[in-house]
């Protein structure tokens, strides 16, 4: 019995010992064969960064133990770079903005990924234009500064074989505009494709396949908290995505829903709170004109402005100047110009949040800390839009000395309307300025924003 006993536990320690040594070599090749990143996404910052980084969230999401590159993240040494493309990368995904194919680095990791085989998507902006031949013969006086990818090993028989190369890669168009729908069906795409032999057709990622999300919420009704964004604007969509997606959990117990407007809907009456982000020229856009005047005439409506584009200015006296003067090709009456302005106006007396996903200093870490900041904002009642406009009205005809709004001439009424007053901007939320190490200009203005009316 006790020999019995003695040659169970050899054999068990054996299976042990085998087991140990089979996982080791196992974990080993594992390591040496499966690539560090899923999905590696090539991109210009200052064009697709918040596309870049709203990809990586869904990415995410999609798939949760694979990991997806963004310069922003991942890159610590500058030198690592174009070996985290060649050896570490599974699928290359270039984000086809229309400046991509003049940014250096960008156009580095191209032909690094081609040259090293690694699979490789174009996700297509409707403005990108592919390189002709013209381009690629002239590309060294069109982009002098390739000459710095030498040191790397790139030379410029290298880039000029990558662009052509680049006709032949599975290609991905993005439609107009940025929806829910385009964005998940765009990320299935990139999850599920096969290797590919030659350009996809030029046609939206949009497929029917693709479940819409919001379909239980196609009234309008059972949103409380809309996002409001230039419809026609890709990254500014994108950041409201991302914005959206980041406050979803922190207001899930709150009985508050941060959803992006679409642009067939209107804002809820039963609002109660809305979020502007601020993109360039978004207060041109009739869709954003019509959604303020809306969100102006709910009683219990506050709004809170998010600053998403470092490109963006805050509305000065020449702003609302233009804004008279092209009035007569716009959807607004003289009434609604005016009571637009008041809102425009009202908007910025709120304190605003900085949320620009596209910054290089943009980590999700940081972003996740203004998405908290802003969904505090959410929760905690501010004074209604109504309420504001009435005031601002109040002042300005004690000033005029006249309540009559109704009938003025253009100059008259943006003379009327530019009343000093100080937008305010939450300078702690806002990015220090720095130098991106795969820019070539500098990114951010440094401490704080100014305002001038």
């Amino acid at each position: 019995t006790n020999i019995w006993i003695v040659m169970l536990c050899f054999c068990v320690m054996m299976l042990g010992i085998f087991g140990a040594i089979a996982f080791g070599v196992y974990k080993s090749c594992r390591q040496k064969y499966q690539k560090q990143f899923k999905f590696f996404l090539c991109h210009h910052k200052a064009a697709s960064g918040c596309m870049a980084r709203l990809l990586k969230i869904e990415l995410h999401q999609r798939l949760p133990r694979s990991k997806t590159f963004v310069d922003c993240d991942d890159l610590l040494n500058l030198t690592r770079l174009f070996g985290y493309v060649g050896q570490d990368t599974e699928t290359f995904v270039i984000l086809g903005s229309p400046a991509i194919f003049t940014r250096k680095w960008c156009v580095g990791e191209m032909v690094t990924a081609q040259v090293n085989g690694v699979r490789t998507v174009l996700v297509a902006w409707p403005t990108m234009v592919m390189p002709d031949e013209q381009f690629i013969l002239n590309y060294r006086s069109i982009v002098p500064e390739i000459k710095d990818l030498t040191k790397f090993g790139i030379n410029l028989l290298d880039v000029k074989k990558t662009l052509r190369w680049l006709g032949e890669v599975e290609t991905l168009w993005l439609p107009s505009k940025l929806t829910d729908i385009v964005v998940r069906s765009l990320v299935s795409s990139l999850v599920t494709r096969k290797n590919h032999d030659g350009p996809a057709s030029p046609a939206s990622p949009v497929g029917s396949e693709v479940t819409d999300r919001r379909s239980k919420c196609n009234d309008s009704s059972s949103m409380l908290c809309p996002i409001l964004v230039d419809p026609k604007n890709i990254e500014a969509v994108a950041a409201a995505f991302i914005l959206q997606a980041l406050l979803r959990p922190l207001l899930l117990n709150r009985l508050m829903l941060a959803d992006v407007l679409k642009e067939d809907m209107e804002v809820p009456q039963d609002t109660r709170a809305a979020l502007m982000v601020c993109s360039d020229l978004c207060f041109l856009s009739g869709q954003v004109q019509s959604w303020l005047l809306q969100a102006s005439r709910i009683p219990t409506c506050y709004m809170i402005p998010i600053i998403a584009d470092d490109n963006f200015l805050v509305p000065s006296p020449s702003f609302f100047t233009e804004l008279v003067a092209t009035s007569s090709t716009s959807s607004l009456n003289q009434a609604d110009l005016f009571a637009y302005m008041q809102v425009v106006k009202a908007l910025f007396q709120e304190i605003a949040i900085i949320f620009v996903p596209q910054n290089s200093a943009s980590t999700i870490e940081d972003l996740e800390l203004r998405a908290n900041k802003t969904a505090a904002r959410l929760l905690v009642p501010l004074q209604p839009m109504t309420q504001k406009i009435s005031r601002l009205s109040t002042t300005q005809s004690m000033m005029s000395g006249d309540s009559n709004n109704n009938r003025m001439e253009p100059c008259d009424l943006v003379h009327r309307f530019v009343v000093p007053f100080q937008a305010v901007v939450d300078v702690e939320t806002i990015s220090q300025g720095f130098k991106d190490p795969l820019d070539d200009q500098e990114c951010g203005d440094g401490s704080e924003v100014e305002v001038a009316f």
